[in-house]
């Protein structure tokens, strides 16, 4: 699987900053939610890196910072009440089954084309919604839940590279799950967080809560909105 930590270059890239909106689709009101079970995909992620000597990046240290994002999300879902599904998705699982592993591949791919859309054309989205398509019930063989979450992180950073994948390699291979959001991995107010809730039986997009600055006070913030 390609990297999924993409160093961004040039400051451009930042672009202006974008307040944090929950989007919900026609279907979100009309789907029962007593008995949602989450289960949270490995996350996708992009960072820009200033003052680092070496823009290298190792496969083990992107799947580290991978993993951390995914659980801390899980971590605040359940914090929200949402039941979240025990038999989540690990990343060194999927790598082992090739079918799971392009499935899981190609539908996070997807999810993050479609909510960009989402993001520049809202209106669209709360009067029709959006979807994934048919291709999520291969899914369901790997999983109980009913509702998959997909998230995306950009973790735009004025520190090193180095200390921020060191720690949350540490974190992962430690086995140490933590506090939600842990202040050493996840401070600063420009680390955005997105998230989308997709129906695990039609693909469609239910809710996208769009990454904006605040950093994940804003996201949790932004988890209250969500009405169950």
């Amino acid at each position: 699987m390609r990297k999924l930590l993409i160093l961004l270059a040039g400051a451009a890239a930042l672009g202006p900053a974008l307040k944090a909106r929950v989007y919900l689709s026609p279907a979100w009101s009309k789907a029962p939610k007593d008995g949602w079970v989450l289960a949270v995909l490995p996350a996708t992620c992009e960072m820009e890196v200033a003052a680092v000597g070496s823009t290298g990046l190792h496969r083990d240290e992107s799947q580290a910072l991978e993993a951390r994002l995914s659980a801390s999300v899980a971590q605040a879902l359940q914090s929200k009440g949402w039941h979240i599904a025990d038999d989540v998705f690990h990343r060194e699982e999927i790598e082992r089954n090739s079918e799971i592993f392009f499935l899981v591949r190609y539908l996070r791919e997807r999810n993050v084309t479609l909510t960009e859309r989402i993001a520049l054309a809202p209106k669209a989205f709360r009067s029709g919604g959006s979807s994934l398509g048919n291709a999520v019930t291969a899914v369901r063989p790997y999983t109980k839940a009913s509702i998959l979450v997909f998230v995306h992180v950009r973790g735009f950073r004025i520190t090193t590279a180095n200390r921020i994948l060191n720690l949350a390699a540490t974190l992962y291979y430690s086995g140490t799950v933590g506090l939600i959001f842990d202040q050493e991995l996840f401070r600063g107010t420009v680390f955005k967080i997105g998230a989308s809730f997709v129906d695990g039986e039609t693909g469609d997009i239910l809710c996208l809560v769009r990454p904006g600055r605040g950093g994940p006070e804003a996201f949790l913030k932004e988890l209250d909105k969500l009405p169950h």
